[in-house]
């Protein structure tokens, strides 16, 4: 007989088995575990065959896979377990039939692609059990990954910093990708070259990031009474006038003077505030998390983005 290890009893003593011919049992094929198809001769020189299953050996439950087999659009992690008590499985990916030489399942199995997970279980006391098998069919969707080098940029106001942005396709990603950025400082802007990519044939494809800041500015212009106000000229000697006539009137021109001194502070006001403006602070200095964002458009539009880290400084 066969025993669950593989060894084998030998002679076996079927009834009847005679002395002579082939002396007992001559095996002439070995089926699963635990069977035995033989012949023996009678005294009579009669061959008789026979089949032989052993009961007392119990078999080892057939391990079970979860996931099920099947179809699936995302990588799976396939368990296997057996409802055997103390029971070592044994599993292959390549095709071959397991055996307890085959590698020991001991944590779930990674199918990121299609593939046929085979596996069996032995336990002390029972015969192997029969082989399972499960085949994970994998339909991945095409997709993108995206990244920035390097993610952090120090950027002196009013001038300019660059970095890579990778667009890298995933199970046959061939789209069309174009770019944004969100989460600037003030005075600052982002542009890419190209403005948009296509990967290709699985190859990463790869836009120039250029972010521009704005240095602070002032425009005071001073006082140009002469040229940009010749009003003034006029208005001047027409003021000192007025205090001429108001000194020697000293009695009679008291109101005239209150207006002119009135008409000088206006017009001296009114020439400070036309003669000058406030200037442009330029990119505040600090540190910002700027989001680097690629999407393909129309429908099913895949987005992803990337964080690069901007500190302005003096």
């Amino acid at each position: 007989m066969r025993a669950a290890d593989g060894t084998f009893t030998d002679p076996l003593d079927a009834p009847n088995a005679g002395t002579t011919a082939l002396e007992g049992t001559a095996s002439f094929s070995i089926n699963d575990s635990g069977l035995i198809a033989g012949t023996y001769a009678d005294d009579n020189e009669e061959l008789h065959g026979f089949l032989l299953t052993p009961s007392a050996i119990p078999q080892t439950a057939t391990p079970t896979f979860n996931p099920a087999a099947g179809t699936y659009t995302s990588a799976q992690s396939v368990t296997i377990s057996d409802t055997t008590s103390g029971a070592t499985i044994y599993y292959t990916t390549d095709g071959t039939t397991p055996t307890t030489d085959s590698p020991v399942y001991s944590s779930p199995i990674p199918v990121n692609s299609t593939e046929t997970i085979e596996a069996i279980a032995a336990a002390s006391g029972f015969s192997n059990s029969a082989v399972a098998s499960a085949t994970y069919t994998i339909n991945l969707s095409p997709d993108y990954q995206v990244s920035v080098n390097p993610t952090t940029l120090t950027i002196v106001a009013g001038q300019s910093g660059t970095a890579t942005f990778t667009v890298t396709p995933e199970n046959g990603f061939d789209s069309q990708v174009s770019f944004a950025c969100s989460g600037l400082p003030a005075e600052a802007t982002c542009s890419f070259n190209p403005t948009s990519v296509t990967p290709s044939d699985g190859n990463p494809a790869t836009s120039m990031l250029t972010v521009t800041t704005t240095a602070a500015s002032s425009a005071l212009r001073g006082l140009r009474p002469s040229s940009a106000h010749p009003i003034y000229a006029f208005l001047f000697p027409g003021l000192a006038m007025v205090f001429g006539i108001g000194w020697r009137r000293r009695g009679a021109q008291r109101g005239l003077q209150v207006f002119g001194v009135v008409v000088l502070l206006v017009l001296a006001s009114g020439l400070i505030s036309c003669s000058s403006s406030s200037g442009n602070p330029g990119t505040p200095t600090g540190t910002s998390t700027v989001s680097v964002a690629a999407s393909t458009s129309g429908s099913g539009a895949i987005s992803h983005s990337a964080t690069l880290t901007i500190t302005i400084t003096k």
